[in-house]
């Protein structure tokens, strides 16, 4: 354990080396502060080569969900690499979509660019399992698809619109996102009433599924505003169904960027 804590701490060091910002920026920004650049660091007086490293991130960042958020970079940097053994056949990492998907970059330009997204925060390494987890950060740019500026280590290769869902009225059948997680929490209910014995329209009406599809709430206090959750069924069933719109976006997110990737 002390040895992988030890590996990650040196991985971050590198990550902070390799970063083609201001070193001022890069630091403020892991604590969750915002700073114009200092004009004084090494990257500030002497700019590093950069590349436009948007799509190489995406394909990053859903390599690390597709493998379950619990791998290190070596495992990662192989699925990309389509480098399969018997360990990732048998976890079934060689049938994902991004599997193979990053031929394009050699091994070490793949640790270059981890290390890089780790010091942007993009990515943080588990402390317990020592994988690579999505940040909150790391989620906003996979949504808003804003470029991305990465230090080029060694000569390679190297747009999500707002979407406002308006309330479903009586008759009006959703947008085919909105059905998906519609569907989604239907079957958590179910598991929901089966687990309990009761019927599923006890634990929430369609018309409340309905309404939380369209709104996708991301809190309790913003689930509270939809017509016909009380408070007790907010504080017994509102994480659930949280969780359950969470990780559709999440879903769907990293399925449009593995759209735009394989487009690319």
């Amino acid at each position: 354990m002390q040895k992988r804590i030890e590996h990650q701490k040196l991985n971050a060091l590198l990550g902070l080396c390799e970063a083609a910002s201001c070193r001022r920026q890069v630091l403020l920004q892991y604590f969750g502060d915002a700073s114009p650049a200092c004009g004084n660091c090494d990257t500030c007086l002497t700019p590093p080569v950069t590349f436009d490293g948007t799509v190489v991130a995406q394909k990053a960042i859903s390599c690390s969900y597709r493998t379950g958020e619990r791998f290190g970079v070596g495992y990662l940097v192989d699925v990309l690499l389509g480098d399969a053994d018997d360990r990732m056949k048998q976890f079934g990492h060689d049938k994902i979509s991004t599997f193979g998907i990053g031929r394009e970059l050699s091994r070490s330009e793949w640790q270059s660019i981890f290390r890089q997204l780790v010091a942007l925060h993009l990515l943080t390494p588990d402390g317990e399992y020592g994988g690579l987890k999505i940040t909150a950060q790391g989620l906003a740019f996979l949504k808003s698809k804003s470029d991305l500026q990465l230090r080029q280590h060694t000569p390679g290769k190297s747009k999500k619109r707002d979407r406002r869902p308006t309330l479903p009225s009586s008759g009006e059948s959703l947008n085919e996102p909105d059905h998906a997680l519609f569907t989604a929490m239907k079957a958590r209910r179910l598991d929901l009433a089966r687990a309990q014995n009761v019927p599923p329209y006890v634990i929430f009406h369609d018309k409340v599924l309905l309404e939380l599809a369209a709104r996708r709430p991301a809190s309790l206090a913003a689930m509270s505003q939809v017509s016909g959750i009380g408070q007790s069924k907010l504080e017994r069933y509102g994480p659930d169904f949280l969780a359950v719109i969470s990780q559709h976006e999440i879903n769907q997110l990293l399925t449009e960027a593995d759209s735009d990737l394989s487009a690319d």
